[in-house]
Formats: C-alpha cells, structure tokens, sequence
C-alpha cells in the first residue's frame, strides 16, 4: 500500500518512538576533552623541564604525578597517547 516491503515496513515499526541510531562514532563518557589533553601536555612540558633527570621513566611517573597535584586524572594508557 506503501510502496515498501513488509519486512522493511516492521523493522521500521519496531524502531518506531526509540532514539535514532546513527552510525557516526559518539563521543564516549571516558573520553579526554580538548582541555584534558592540553592539561596533560603543558603538566608533561612543566614536568619535564623541572626533572630532567626522570625523563626515562617516562608517561607512567608523569600520569601519577598529574593525578597527585590534581590536574588531570586518567589512565597512563591515556596519557601514552596524548
């Protein structure tokens, strides 16, 4: 009566009244922000400069230094890849 197929017509009915579903990626809740990211390079830029010495160990010691003066708070995975 429509002009579309019965099968087409109930997936459309069962979706009917629910949020639309896209296919473009969301942004997920544990994701950084801009400003969490750009916290996170000017503590390492800050870090760095200050202990030069400790430049080996790298973005675990950076992550739990940022977390105890209260900057930023996230995975040292998280702070690997910003």
């Amino acid at each position: 009566m429509i002009g579309i197929g019965r099968a087409k017509y109930y997936d459309w009915a069962k979706r009917f009244g629910s949020e639309n579903n896209s296919n473009r990626q969301q942004p997920k809740q544990h994701w950084l922000t801009p400003e969490e990211k750009q916290s996170i390079i000017e503590f390492a830029k800050r870090y760095i400069a200050i202990n030069q010495y400790y430049l080996s160990d790298g973005y675990r010691r950076i992550t739990y230094n940022g977390i105890d003066a209260n900057v930023f708070a996230c995975s040292p995975a998280s702070v690997y890849r910003v």
